[in-house]
């Protein structure tokens, strides 16, 4: 510290050792960002930070071979990273990550000012049902509609500031399994193009069959409801009846009341909602 009486001049320097990872995650968590329940890291870290005259760093953190936990879900294994501070603002070197057998690339940056970063997650050929348990810890929502499938592309994990981080992503998807709301045979997807956003996810184009019966188009969830635009070659209209109108297996005790008749077959209550368009 020099001129402390007339204009101060300081410099403080941090330099760490073998520290151990998991007090960062209760900083990360005091500084906004929301993690998962029982979430937890174990690894090292070290390096050196120059505070001149300001808040904000000059340095590089290196982070060791690590792993982070979730709960009921396989380790996350983090190969060593380096985090570059450059100020407020600051990335880390990309690194792998392995879950099982499968790997992805991982790269963060973000600021410390208002606390915002992003963590993009690449991945090429990654089975989509080996990360079943670890999509469910770690709040991806999409993932449950999915019972299998192949993913070509990026998830991103996105914190702003004042709001809770979210998931979105690109890619393309195929050889995947899904299993759609008021359906009793899943859609088997040969091929779509993916977006995916906190509010929404757009499937087109979108190469997929449900039974025998092929067909091709696009798909768009959105608060506002679900639509789909598909394109088939040929279609049995008693078929297209069965897809509309499910048959599900009724209780015993419905099965006397409607015999008594004091009950009558009630439709899919999504199909009571359903607005249908098409062309032939």
């Amino acid at each position: 510290l020099r001129n402390y009486l007339s204009v101060p001049q300081w410099k403080a320097v941090v330099e760490m050792d073998q520290v151990p990872l998991s007090p960062f995650l209760h900083l990360a968590e005091h500084l906004g960002a929301s993690l998962p329940p029982k979430m937890e890291a174990r690894g090292t870290l070290g390096g050196r930070l120059v505070f001149a005259g300001s808040r904000w760093p000059q340095g590089v953190i290196s982070v060791g071979e690590s792993q982070v936990l979730l709960a009921g879900a396989p380790p996350i294994e983090v190969e060593p990273l380096d985090a570059i501070f450059n100020g407020p603002v600051f990335e880390t070197s990309p690194s792998q990550v392995r879950i099982g057998k499968e790997t992805m690339q991982l790269a963060v940056s973000g600021s410390l000012d208002g606390f915002r970063f992003q963590s993009r997650f690449s991945a090429r050929a990654l089975r989509l049902d080996s990360l079943r348990r670890v999509a469910e810890a770690a709040r991806i929502q999409w993932r449950r509609w999915l019972a299998a499938g192949q993913w070509d592309g990026q998830l991103i994990y996105r914190k702003e500031p004042a709001a809770p981080g979210a998931w979105s992503g690109s890619g393309t998807l195929s050889k995947a399994v899904w299993q759609p709301e008021g359906l009793e045979s899943p859609v088997r997807i040969a091929q779509a193009r993916v977006r995916w956003e906190p509010d929404g996810l757009l499937l087109d184009p979108l190469s997929a069959s449900l039974g025998d019966v092929q067909f091709s188009g696009s798909y768009r969830r959105a608060p506002a409801g679900d639509s789909c635009k598909l394109r088939i070659g040929e279609l049995d209209l008693a078929q297209l009846a069965g897809w509309l109108n499910p048959r599900r297996k009724q209780s015993r005790w419905q099965i006397w009341l409607r015999a008594l008749g004091r009950s009558a077959p009630q439709g899919s209550s999504w199909l009571k909602a359903a607005r249908i368009e098409g062309a032939v």
